[in-house]
């Protein structure tokens, strides 16, 4: 791994920030790490406030926001084993650190990295035997995500544990690895590295899921990384956080996905940010998004729009199909799940009354 910077006078010193800016980063370091790759700073405008790589990691005086959750789609309730959840009959997830290479200010799992990512957390996997057992013995489960954090970040030897007892089990068709390195810290996307999961990937398929939020992101040393994977046969798919002030407009989210497919990523989410504690700012209203999403989808080819405009809910996750009958400071959202969390009531489509402002469901749908 290449440097990750985490001490806000040398953040500053290296952005060319003032004092306000440093207390600042010092009280959210308090309770909330931070982190930021050598890497992305070289991609980072000193001189703009608005720069969309800033704005996704550079910690601000939002933060201290006390609005959300920290767990806003009903992760310990899902959770099976320490660092294991089984929230989709089809998926294991396994949580294998609290520590990546940067951290997002809109994480979604801020809440394991609040012990400054330097100690273990209770949600990590440690118990490594028990998890592949439980696997085992639910033959129900097709795939596991091998998640964090980022696990791309462990030692391999750490990293093979996991992996290496998956690739027995008849019943998975594939793994699952969730990675920010292409985009955070591409350099780490070593031949080694890739050498050593193609081992596995020999005995039993390997995708790779990362996170591309910002066509600025797709950099040359990224699109080196993700040709290396590609050139050793790995599929790679990406997800996207639809970002307030970073991607909430057609014209970049057209040049992001248009970059991607032109290096064989596959654009297969753009998620509605979760309403984390602290990352209200990043919100972005239904009614406006879905806007968005449709001149953005209308501006693609077939292959660039195959992505589905989501969310995690604590209930499943569903796609967000329409918005209909806006009236006054009202609008009717339609939904479709693509997984539910409880089967025995199962409703594929559904309608939900909103307010025009509102950017995320209440926990109780309407019936």
């Amino acid at each position: 791994m290449s440097k990750t910077i985490r001490d806000p006078e040398e953040i500053a010193r290296r952005l060319g920030l003032g004092e306000r800016e440093v207390k600042t980063m010092k009280k959210i370091s308090e309770g909330r790490v931070i982190g930021i790759s050598e890497y992305q700073i070289g991609l980072m405008d000193p001189e703009d406030p608005n720069c969309p790589i800033r704005r996704m990691f550079l910690p601000s005086e939002n933060e201290l926001d006390p609005s959300g959750e920290w767990d806003t789609s009903g992760e310990a309730s899902n959770t099976v084993l320490p660092g294991v959840q089984h929230k989709y009959r089809e998926t294991a997830v396994f949580l294998t650190t609290n520590k990546c290479a940067a951290f997002c200010r809109f994480c979604f799992r801020k809440r394991a990295t609040i012990e400054k990512g330097g100690k273990d957390c209770s949600e990590i996997l440690v118990d490594i035997e028990k998890a592949v057992k439980y696997v085992k013995s639910h033959s129900e489960i097709s795939n596991v995500l091998i998640t964090g954090g980022d696990p791309l970040t462990l030692p391999t030897g750490k990293l093979g544990e996991i992996i290496e007892p998956l690739t027995k089990i008849k019943h998975l068709d594939f793994i699952r690895i969730g990675t920010r390195l292409f985009p955070s810290d591409p350099s780490s996307v070593t031949n080694r590295l890739l050498d050593f999961l193609d081992q596995y990937s020999q005995k039993k398929k390997i995708l790779l899921v990362t996170h591309f939020n910002h066509p600025k992101e797709v950099s040359k040393k990224a699109i080196s990384a993700v040709r290396r994977a590609r050139n050793l046969g790995f599929q790679i798919y990406s997800q996207t956080v639809f970002l307030n002030g970073v991607n909430d407009n057609a014209d970049t989210l057209v040049e992001l996905f248009k970059k991607l497919t032109a290096i064989s990523v596959t654009p297969y989410y753009i998620f509605q940010c979760r309403p984390v504690r602290g990352t209200a700012h990043f919100s972005v209203p239904f009614v406006r998004g879905f806007k968005i999403i449709q001149e953005t989808r209308s501006r693609l080819s077939g292959p660039a729009k195959l992505f589905n405009f989501s969310m995690s809910h604590i209930t499943g996750k569903m796609e967000i199909i329409n918005i209909a009958d806006v009236v006054g400071e009202r609008a009717i959202i339609e939904l479709k799940y693509h997984q539910e969390k409880d089967l025995t009531n199962p409703r594929k489509c559904f309608t939900q009354w909103i307010n025009i402002d509102d950017c995320w469901l209440p926990d109780k749908l309407d019936a």
